[in-house]
């Protein structure tokens, strides 16, 4: 299931990957200071970058998870997922026009105004830490893709792709990633159109008959007919509520992400963010649609002509561009695979490069840092990122192999040491009067305490499922003991009871109970749910469900601190909420 690729296709990969780094060589000639690194200059033409955005967040998982799904399963999962564009234009014009107002180069700038400083080091630290783990992934699931679709070894391709995505993201900075951004959409969009045409010339029917054979074989929409589609049981892998609801908020969170913030703040004004945003999600709806097409076609074309090499729907797709595409195309399609996977990995090397330098280096060890050493540190900083994404990567392919890992695992796993500010801080901020670094603390520390049961839930009943085939006894993926429940409950009393003990000399020790407590109302649901049905069969957890008690539990929070909770000092809001947009906003504290 390789690739046989000719002279003309390595020239191809060639020409591009030159290409790239001479945009970067280009755009090291206008690093004047950091705001021209890492914002352009606030005045970046809008629609490149839209096109950006579009770019940053289309990357190899597009090209393996969504055909791959719908080979498997059908378009059950990512059919809602057509009002996520929609969606993130509302969560720009919501978040937005806070980061200017503010003038600020990260979105955790504004927690500080809202919250507390440190509130704004976590938040960018664990941005940092999330973005770095992405980046690995990213270039895991593009070494996979080449590993069978070209026969490169993973570790050469992660070294090969990371390292060029590096050079031409340090050398260049921003204006950098947004132009070689624009580019690489039209790489792409020539690549997918010449693999929809020989779909179009291979499938028998035709587009037509693509789509109809694949819905007339169960491989559409068949779940919206089926009664259980409509719960919300952990044990049902997609659900109609719960698709809706991860898509609805994880598209609310877009305007709060680094990646996205920074590019909208190099436009230079909430006009021209918006216009860029709208730009993006206009052109996101034509691409989800080419991108199911593609997988309702490769679907239909191998149950109409199986081929032996075809041996999961993530694959299949890869058979097809190695046996069906003509002269020069495999080459140009690994370029337009090598351009997504680069678009992502450039935007993280440089939206972290400026968390860094706004966020850690400036505020806490060079506050007086002129223009050259703030450009320099930045320079280093992407270098930092980029090598530590690289490393991080070369982990988890090791962990896979070890381990005997899938990528859904490698990533559950490595996510566990992950802390993320989520979206409900940023609407709490926002919207109500009476946010405070006590509301975020302790919602924090309880979401962060709630996850890691879930985690533990999904990873051991996945395993579990696995080691039933073999020995009979499902694991984790049976009933647990009540001991999950018992030992982290009695921590949280015990160091409830140390911190009231203390609380005169440490007024808030009583919330390093707050984690354990989390732990114990997950370890609750997981307890519950674990002893319905047969215990003797193993159950799975939805992959849906790992982030819906968290979310769930924060919403519940939010809403109960905004009616009970005491309201704050009007300088601690004032210009910073919706209700109270026009008056100024006060000088934040060094």
């Amino acid at each position: 299931m390789k690739i046989s690729l000719s002279t003309p296709d390595y020239l191809v990969i060639l020409v591009y990957s030159i290409g790239m780094l001479a945009a970067g060589w280009y755009f090291s000639k206008n690093k004047k200071d950091a705001s021209d690194y890492l914002l352009g200059g606030r005045s970046m033409p809008w629609l490149p970058v839209g096109l950006s955005i579009l770019m940053t967040f289309f990357s190899t998982y597009s090209m393996v998870m969504v055909p791959g799904e719908i080979y498997n399963h059908g378009l059950d999962l990512w059919v809602m997922a057509l009002i996520n564009p929609y969606v993130q234009i509302i969560s720009v014009l919501i978040f937005t026009r806070f980061f200017f107002k503010i003038n600020a180069f990260t979105p955790f700038e504004y927690l500080a105004y809202r919250y507390d400083k440190y509130t704004r080091l976590l938040a960018a630290v664990g941005n940092c830490i999330g973005s770095v783990l992405y980046v690995g992934m990213v270039l895991l699931s593009t070494a996979k893709i080449f590993e069978a679709a070209a026969g490169w070894p993973c570790w050469l391709t992660i070294i090969l792709i990371g390292g060029i995505a590096l050079i031409y993201t340090s050398s260049g900075g921003l204006r950098a990633v947004v132009w070689t951004d624009s580019i690489q959409f039209f790489v792409m969009a020539i690549g997918l159109t010449v693999l929809l045409f020989t779909l179009c010339s291979e499938v028998p029917g035709g587009a037509i008959g693509a789509v109809s054979y694949a819905f007339e074989h169960g491989h559409g929409l068949k779940r919206f007919s089926e009664p259980d589609f409509y719960s919300v049981w952990p044990y049902v892998r997609i659900t109609f509520w719960v698709t809706l609801l991860n898509y609805v908020m994880g598209s609310l969170g877009f305007g709060t992400g680094q990646m996205t913030v920074q590019r909208l703040l190099a436009t230079g004004s909430v006009r021209k963010a918006v216009k860029a945003q709208c730009a993006s999600s206009l052109l996101t709806t034509p691409l989800q649609l080419v991108i199911w097409f593609i997988g309702l076609a490769i679907f239909s074309y191998y149950s109409q002509n199986p081929d032996p090499r075809v041996t999961s729907g993530d694959g299949a797709l890869f058979v097809f561009v190695s046996t069906k595409l003509p002269f020069l195309i495999p080459g140009l399609f690994i370029s337009a695979m090598l351009a997504a996977s680069m678009s992502t990995l450039s935007s993280c090397f440089n939206s972290d490069a400026a968390v860094w330098l706004k966020e850690v280096y400036l505020p806490y060890f060079n506050k007086k840092a002129d223009d050259r050493q703030q450009v320099r540190f930045s320079v280093r900083a992407t270098i930092a990122v980029g090598l530590a994404g690289i490393i991080f990567s070369l982990l988890q392919y090791l962990s896979s192999i070890w381990f005997k890992q899938t990528m859904v695992e490698v990533n559950v796993i490595f996510g566990i040491i992950t802390v993320s500010v989520g979206l409900m801080n940023y609407v709490f901020a926002i919207f109500s009067r009476k946010a405070c670094s006590l509301s975020f603390w302790s919602m924090l520390l309880i979401t962060w305490g709630l996850k890691m049961p879930i985690l533990i839930w999904y990873a051991g009943s996945k395993r579990g499922e696995i080691q039933f085939q073999s020995s009979g006894v499902p694991g984790l993926a049976g009933p647990i003991s009540i001991a999950w429940i018992l030992w982290p409950a009695l921590l949280a009393v015990l160091l409830l009871l140390l911190g009231l003990a203390i609380r005169k000399k440490y007024k808030y020790a009583f919330m390093a109970a707050l984690p354990p407590t989390g732990f114990t109302l997950g370890a609750i649901l997981w307890y519950i749910f674990s002893h319905t049905g047969d215990p003797t069969l193993p159950k799975v957890l939805s992959f849906q469900w790992v982030g819906l008690p968290n979310l769930i539990f924060s919403i519940i929070f939010m809403i109960a601190w905004h009616l009970f909770g005491p309201e704050q000092p009007p300088e601690r809001y004032r210009g910073l909420i919706w209700s109270d947009l026009d008056s100024d906003v006060r000088k934040l504290e060094a």
